[in-house]
C-alpha cells in the first residue's frame, strides 16, 4: 500500500498544482484534513469521492489530539 499526502495549495482554486490534481484524480482512497477552502469545490466540480476528517476538529481539545486522531484514520 502505497500512501501519498498532497498540499492544497494556498486556499484558492488557482493555488492547487496540475500535479496534485493528477494525484487525487488517480487516487483510490481521498481523505482531507477539512472541508473548508475553495479547494475542495474543485474536487466537487471533477466528482472525485472522498472523506474529510471534520468530525475530529468538534472533539479534539487540542492539535496534539487531533492529529493523533488524523492519522489513526488515515491509517
Amino acid at each position: 500500500m502505497k500512501l501519498t499526502i498532497v498540499g492544497l495549495g494556498f486556499g484558492e482554486k488557482k493555488g492547487i498544482t496540475l500535479e496534485a490534481l493528477d494525484t487525487i484524480k488517480n487516487s483510490y482512497n481521498v481523505i482531507l484534513r477539512i472541508k473548508h477552502q475553495p479547494t475542495d469545490d474543485l474536487i466537487d466540480e471533477m466528482v472525485i469521492e472522498y472523506k474529510t476528517c471534520n468530525e475530529f476538529y468538534k472533539k479534539a481539545d487540542n492539535y496534539d489530539e487531533l492529529y493523533k486522531n488524523i492519522v489513526k484514520k488515515v491509517l
